[in-house]
């Protein structure tokens, strides 16, 4: 899909991934709507977005609050006809093991990282029916194609999308309505620093994985290469890709491997 003038509605675009997205989409000509929950954050993302575009508009929201979602909604539709295209990003990870996470810290990845992407797509998609025309984007994880040590519930919620989004691509495929799968592994950002423990509190402790991990920027534009090639599923990461072959191909390997691996090297 072309980005040049297209209506471009980015979440958890106050840092990391969503950030860099918003800026490789600002330098492709699109017309942006920037929300998360900083303002601080996103009204950063918003001065560099208008080096490069006329349009980069700011609306706070929480992800995890159906009522913060309408009231963005509400802003949204207020400046602007349609989205042509949803970039679903907002999200939580997770450090801590199954045994020891609380049911409220499960439930809060799950209303973060599943119950507000699909919140959003729905309200989004009926304007791109009725144009025919649209392009929704999910920021999944490699922890929705395997399952790993200390990430059980942000596993289930990036496994959640996987399957959410690949029954609606497949509702919408005669309708020009384009639904992609980014599937990023490591990426330098920080994530790990933010994730939830077991009873909630953030990690503060940047994984040795992420540190060398991809750069954001280099992740955006392949996201922004996906869009504008009609990908319907992007893989960015380096070598931890392998496990999604070893898990389908030699799962007994991926057992051993999973069972003994440091989850955060």
């Amino acid at each position: 899909m072309k980005i040049e003038g297209k209506t471009i509605w980015v979440t958890g675009a106050s840092s990391g991934i969503g950030r860099a997205i918003a800026i490789e989409l600002a330098k492709s000509g699109g017309r942006l709507i920037l929300s998360a929950r900083s303002r601080e954050g996103l009204q950063s993302t918003q001065k560099v977005c208008l080096q490069y575009t006329e349009m980069a508009e700011v609306v706070v929201m929480d992800v995890a609050a159906e009522s913060s979602i309408m009231e963005a909604w509400k802003q949204v539709q207020e400046t602007v006809d349609v989205v042509d295209i949803l970039i679903n990003n907002s999200g939580i990870s997770q450090r801590a093991t199954a045994a020891s996470t609380t049911m409220a810290v499960a439930r809060q990845i799950m209303e973060v990282n599943y119950f507000g992407a699909i919140q959003l797509s729905k309200l989004v998609l009926p304007g791109m029916l009725r144009q025919r025309s649209g392009y929704i984007v999910v920021t999944g994880s490699l922890s929705g194609k395997f399952g790993w040590k200390q990430r059980s519930s942000y596993a289930a919620s990036k496994f959640a999308l996987q399957g959410y989004y690949e029954s609606l691509r497949a509702e919408t495929a005669d309708q020009q309505v384009q639904v992609m799968m980014v599937i990023p592994g490591r990426i330098k950002t920080d994530i790990s620093l933010h994730s939830v423990t077991a009873d909630g509190t953030q990690n503060q402790k940047m994984d040795k994985a992420q540190e060398g991990g991809i750069p954001a920027d280099v992740c955006a534009r392949k996201v922004v290469k996906g869009i504008i090639a009609d990908k319907k599923e992007i893989i960015i990461s380096g070598f931890e890709r392998l496990m999604i072959t070893i898990r389908f191909l030699a799962p007994w390997l991926y057992y051993r491997i999973a069972a003994k691996r440091d989850p955060n090297i």
